[in-house]
C-alpha cells in the first residue's frame, strides 16, 4: 500500500471538506482584525464570506476572498512556493476583492478593487492606501473600544 505525497498532506482539509476549511480561514481573518483592535463582522453565504469594517466619516469596507477552490467554495489563502527555498513550507497570500460604500447613502458603492496581500493589516492599509489615491478621502478603520 503506498502513502500519498506528502505535499498532498497539507491541502487534504480543503479536499475533504472545503466548507470547514472555509470557517477556519475566516476565522483567521477575523482574529486578525480582533488583534489590530478592529471590529469586525461576517456576512456568510455558504461558499463566499464577506468581512465588513467600519470605517471613519460613515464609510465601510468589504472584504471578500478571489480565489475558489473544490466545489466553488472560497479561499483566503493562496499557497505559493516559498522564493528562497524549496524544501521550506509555502508561503501564502490573498487575493481578494474589495469594495468601499458610503454607508450615509444607503449601498453606495464608492470604489472597488481587487489586491493580494500577505495579511489582513496590509490588505487594509493597501486599499485605504488606493482609496485615497482614487478619491482624496482619508479614511481609517474604526478601532474598538479597548
Amino acid at each position: 500500500m503506498s502513502k500519498p505525497p506528502k505535499k498532498a498532506m497539507k491541502l487534504d482539509l480543503r479536499r475533504i471538506l472545503p466548507d470547514v476549511a472555509l470557517k477556519m480561514e475566516t476565522q483567521v481573518i477575523l482574529h486578525e482584525a480582533n488583534s489590530l483592535g478592529i471590529k469586525a463582522k461576517v456576512n456568510r453565504s455558504i461558499k463566499t464570506p464577506h468581512i465588513l469594517i467600519p470605517l471613519t466619516f460613515q464609510h465601510s469596507m468589504s472584504i471578500t476572498p478571489v480565489d475558489r477552490g473544490i466545489q466553488g467554495f472560497a479561499e483566503w489563502f493562496t499557497f505559493m512556493p516559498n522564493s528562497t527555498s524549496l524544501n521550506e513550507y509555502p508561503e501564502f497570500t490573498s487575493r481578494v476583492y474589495v469594495q468601499v460604500f458610503d454607508d450615509l447613502i444607503e449601498n453606495k458603492l464608492v470604489e472597488s478593487f481587487t489586491i493580494q496581500a500577505p495579511n489582513l493589516e496590509t490588505i487594509i492599509r493597501a486599499s485605504l492606501s488606493i482609496f485615497y489615491s482614487n478619491t482624496g478621502k482619508q479614511l481609517a478603520p474604526i478601532i474598538k473600544d479597548q
